[in-house]
């Protein structure tokens, strides 16, 4: 039977053949929507993710990859503070110059939920030190924050990252207002002295609109 001749069927019929899952059954073939257009553009998933990657402007070094990869936690940090989340998981992912060399990387789960720029880098490096060749030179990196739940919703005992509120509260307002800054005067108002290294990719993207050259 197609749409049109469930249409022609008494709509009590469907109900005692489907129960309550007979309303979708037929407001699909009446081309009903009960889902409006506000509802839609207000629905946020109550878990998402967020993720960074980045090809890099020539082969680096397995050591030269520790910026960038710290200024990619940071940027995504960042957002993480904007959408005042936490997140539990992150991944990894490094391709190489060699494209016969097979990619690396993966992910790792945090014991707590967390937006500490501290605890992240170093989740990042850790799973990067582990999974990375370091003889290769290497030309593409990502990294993402996975399971993002709201900071309102995870109790402070399965919160962030360390044994002090008082401090955790502390570095989430200094993020918040690094955050901020960058909003209004632009990402390069303030940048980490690492970002200043030959090594940092952070200063230069910055400059980049939708990945391309903005001058």
């Amino acid at each position: 039977m197609d749409l049109h001749g469930i249409t022609t069927v008494p709509e009590e019929r469907w109900y005692k053949e489907f129960g309550i899952n007979a309303e979708l059954l037929i407001d699909h073939a009446w081309g009903r929507e009960t889902c409006t257009m506000k509802e839609i553009h207000m629905y946020r998933p109550a878990k998402h993710s967020l993720s960074r990657g980045q090809i890099l402007l020539r082969n680096y070094s397995y050591e030269e990859c520790f910026v960038p990869l710290r200024e990619m936690v940071e940027s995504l940090l960042l957002e993480l503070i904007a959408e005042k989340a936490l997140t539990k998981y992150i991944s990894l992912g490094v391709r190489y110059a060699d494209k016969k060399v097979k990619g690396t990387g993966g992910s790792r789960r945090l014991s707590k939920y967390t937006c500490s720029l501290e605890v992240l880098s170093q989740a990042v490096l850790e799973l990067y030190k582990k999974t990375t060749h370091p003889h290769q030179e290497i030309r593409q990196l990502s990294v993402g924050f996975d399971d993002l739940v709201s900071r309102e919703a995870v109790p402070w005992e399965e919160d962030l990252f360390s044994t002090s509120q008082d401090r955790e509260e502390k570095v989430y307002q200094v993020e918040r207002t690094v955050l901020s800054i960058k909003e209004k005067f632009g990402g390069n108002s303030i940048l980490r002295a690492s970002s200043l290294q030959e090594e940092g990719t952070m200063q230069f993207r910055n400059t980049l609109v939708g990945g391309h050259n903005a001058t």
